[in-house]
Parts: structure tokens; sequence; C-alpha cells
């Protein structure tokens, strides 16, 4: 597993080569908000998990099909 994430904490991206639970800390994520989604990086494919608060803990499961994923953590930026 592998992550990056920009030095405001807008963003993050976690590489997950096979099927299996990550474990964020979503402090790493600046603003109260953040959008969560699955990328295969394979195929293209984007699949939207929800929001979440960017406090505590969150564990966040790899989708099933497909070898190769990428957690995308945003920051939700108030209009």
């Amino acid at each position: 597993m592998q992550a990056t994430r920009d030095s405001a904490g807008s963003y993050a991206f976690i590489y997950v080569p096979n099927t299996q639970t990550v474990t964020v800390h979503m402090s790493a994520i600046s603003g109260d908000t953040a959008k969560v989604s699955w990328f295969d990086p394979c195929t293209g494919e984007a699949r939207a998990v929800g929001e979440c608060v960017t406090t505590d803990t969150r564990f966040f499961l790899t989708p099933d099909v497909g070898p190769d994923w990428v957690l995308v953590l945003e920051r939700v930026t108030p209009i």
C-alpha cells in the first residue's frame, strides 16, 4: 500500500494492490468533510463511497472486483 497527499491536505490518494481494509486517519484531510471514492486504475472506473467527516479513524474495504484500487479522499469546500 502506498499513499500521498498534498501539503494543504485538500486531497489524498491511497494505492491498494489487493482486496483489503484500509485504515485512514481522516485528520490528514483539511476541512470538515471529505468526499470518498474508489478508482480502478485498470478500467478508469470510479465508484463513489460518499462523504464523511474528517475526524477520527475510518475503515474502507476495497471493492470486490479488480486487483488494484486507489482510495481517493477530497476535501469538500463549502460554497
